[in-house]
């Protein structure tokens, strides 16, 4: 998770951290082709604003300076594309996967079993030469 301040600049953050400066979100390297869910869209194609809306959710490219940590800064850094996810994480933009605003943020992006288990086995693999 990131926190974006009113500058553009990306501060690191733990997942569901409460004190960040500006907007909560998520950011995506590259810029993939996003379609956004039926249920999102009114009749006539717009995204759905107001209460329980979607707008603050649609993915937005930008482009990013990983020097300056900053988006769509001026700057004469080489910059790369990426996409921005406001928080709640409502769309993965690479498969598709709607979630809901009510499950919490790390439940929408670890599967079961995959890590801190009991039952979760690492294997490492090596080569001698």
């Amino acid at each position: 998770m990131d926190g974006l301040d009113a500058g553009g600049r990306l501060h690191p953050a733990e997942l569901d951290a409460v004190d960040l400066p500006g907007q909560a979100g998520y950011l995506l390297a590259g810029q993939p082709d996003i379609e956004l869910p039926d249920s999102w869209l009114t009749p006539t194609g717009q995204v759905r604003g107001g209460q329980g809306g979607y707008r603050d959710a649609v993915p937005e490219r930008h482009l990013a300076c990983p020097d300056c940590g900053r988006l769509d800064g001026e700057c004469e850094h080489e910059k790369r594309p990426v996409t921005w996810l406001s928080a709640p994480f409502l769309l993965c933009p690479t498969c598709g996967i709607v979630h809901d605003r009510s499950a919490r943020e790390y439940n929408k992006l670890f599967l079961f079993g995959s890590v801190g288990r009991s039952t979760a086995t690492d294997v490492l693999v090596s080569t001698q030469v």
